[in-house]
């Protein structure tokens, strides 16, 4: 995919001219998957989180066997973290551990969850204990 050769090169706006274009395409196969995750991607790294957090649910919302799910889950949890939404964010990072226990963003998503709750002392958290939280220290540490 062409558009990956720019994002290397960290030349976001032709990525995201290419990606926008991949779909755009009534039929873009698992490329379209990946584009959607890409031009979330993009937005995060360019710091306009709202549009990664619609980019990511978009991407959720169309390919939810997607191999992108996880990853994209947790990008949302960062991109609400990055906003200081420390409420969302915990929610998100606690939806990626429920939806994915088996996932490798499971540790870093618990890791995160345990900072939120560290730096915002005034925040209540609406947390209900994680079923199967035995497991996750079985997930595997994954590269």
């Amino acid at each position: 995919m062409v558009a990956e050769c720019y994002l290397n090169q960290n030349d976001y706006g032709k990525a995201k001219t290419y990606l926008d274009h991949w779909v755009s395409l009534p039929d873009g196969g698992a490329d379209k998957e990946k584009a959607f995750y890409l031009l979330g991607w993009i937005a995060y790294k360019e710091e306009r989180f709202n549009d990664a957090i619609l980019q990511f649910r978009s991407l959720l919302e169309s390919y939810p066997s997607s191999s992108y799910r996880d990853e994209s889950q947790y990008w949302i949890g960062w991109s609400y973290f990055r906003r200081r939404d420390y409420l969302h964010a915990i929610e998100e990072f606690q939806q990626l551990v429920l939806r994915y226990p088996e996932s490798p963003f499971v540790p870093p998503s618990l890791l995160k969850m345990g900072t939120v709750i560290t730096i915002s002392n005034d925040i209540l958290l609406p947390f209900k204990p994680i079923p199967g939280a035995e497991r996750i220290s079985k997930v595997k540490r994954g590269a």
